[in-house]
């Protein structure tokens, strides 16, 4: 009778723990996505079918500078480094999650300890011409080993985790690297743009002085109108007020690309 009973609970045991194999979670499955099966302008000529390298795209504008900045960037950009240790990291978890799935060994050898005993007062009460030594050394030599076993998926379920926390800190950081390649151009082709402004300004401003020089003696020779003096000066002043507008966003352009750079703005 206790045998009948004691195989009915096992098997009842063993109905409620098999279902429990379940409880790790599915298996991931990409979801389907709906994608066309042809482009739109597939018979087009102009539309051209072979993959472009788009890996250094910034080379397309064959400036020296801005090859010398990009590579500066990668070299010393700290989100980019921030994103690199990431990777590191993950790797290091990955790593220490497949390690847990195997068996764990623990040596512990070659420790020496060395205590020094009181002996006050307990000299006192011993007899004449005994000595007492007041020093312990205890040596210390052991090893532990231990193994769980993967039953209902733990560590599998933790291996499959830290490979995809890796695959996403790669992922982080090529986004980091296409970001702050992206920026570094950005902001060089605005400097760029900002000194080529500026230039055209003070050239401006050079003819224009002269402009006004030439409605002014037109002026005093009775040849033209004030007013003609007046539109030469408002021409003249407001190209010379756009002029610390144009320096303040060239510096401002300068101190971003100096931050993505890890850069003083000095050294730029």
């Amino acid at each position: 009778m206790y045998c009948r009973i004691v195989s009915a609970l096992a098997v009842v045991i063993a109905a409620l723990l098999c279902p429990g194999c379940s409880l790790i979670g599915p298996d991931f499955a990409k979801p389907d996505a709906d994608l066309a099966a042809n482009w739109l302008e597939r018979g087009d000529r102009r539309v051209s079918r072979a993959s472009a390298e788009h890996r250094a795209w910034w080379r397309v504008f064959k400036d020296p500078a801005l090859d010398r900045l990009i590579q500066q960037a990668y070299t010393q950009n700290l989100p980019l480094r921030v994103a690199g240790l990431r990777i590191l990291e993950a790797r290091a978890q990955l790593g220490i999650a497949i390690g847990d799935f195997y068996p764990q060994k623990q040596q512990l050898t070659g420790f020496v300890d060395k205590f020094h005993l009181p002996l006050r007062g307990l000299s006192e009460r011993l007899p004449a011409g005994d000595d007492l030594v007041n020093t312990l050394w205890v040596d210390r030599i052991g090893m532990t080993a231990s193994w769980e076993l993967d039953v209902w998926g733990k560590f599998r379920r933790a291996i499959e985790s830290a490979d995809a926390q890796l695959l996403a800190a790669v992922a982080d950081y090529d986004s980091t690297l296409v970001t702050l390649t992206a920026d570094v151009a950005n902001f060089y082709i605005r400097i760029r743009t900002l000194e080529k402004k500026l230039d055209i300004a003070r050239s401006n401003v050079s003819a224009q002085q002269g402009n006004l020089k030439i409605a002014e003696a037109k002026f005093r020779g009775g040849s033209s109108s004030q007013r003609d003096v007046e539109q030469a000066k408002t021409v003249l002043g407001g190209t010379q007020a756009s002029i610390p507008s144009l320096e303040s966003q060239l510096r401002q352009t300068k101190n971003a690309l100096c931050l993505l750079l890890g850069l003083s703005p000095r050294t730029l």
